[in-house]
């Protein structure tokens, strides 16, 4: 049997520009949130803080920055498949037996959803 955790959402300032939809810079405060999935270890699934510290340093990167210098066209889309991209083997390594099975990235008032 596998359980899900959801630690507490990552917040993250950033701007970005996106030239068919709306091409002025603009900003937005975004919020991460991640599912992990995976057996009861000793009682838990996976520890709260490591796998937000995982989600944190991974936002650190785009936390306070222009997203197009990172992401290509960054739509909430492109960003939190962006995410998911780097979060997913850190958290296989800190938690063997579990897997990402979710990240929610809102963005504003919208949010968008990705499962593998």
């Amino acid at each position: 049997m596998r359980i899900a955790i959801e630690p507490k959402p990552v917040t993250f300032e950033a701007c970005h520009s996106l030239p068919k939809f709306c091409p002025s810079a603009h900003g937005h405060s975004y919020r991460v949130s991640v599912k992990i999935a995976g057996p009861v270890d000793h009682g838990i699934v996976a520890d709260f803080q490591v796998v937000r510290r995982i989600v944190k340093a991974v936002v650190a990167k785009l936390d306070h920055r222009m997203l197009n210098d990172v992401i290509e066209n960054p739509t909430a889309e492109r960003v939190a498949v962006w995410i998911w991209n780097r979060i997913e083997d850190k958290i296989r390594r800190s938690h063997p037996e579990c897997l990402l099975v979710g990240l929610r990235l809102v963005e504003g008032e919208h949010a968008v959803e990705v499962t593998p």
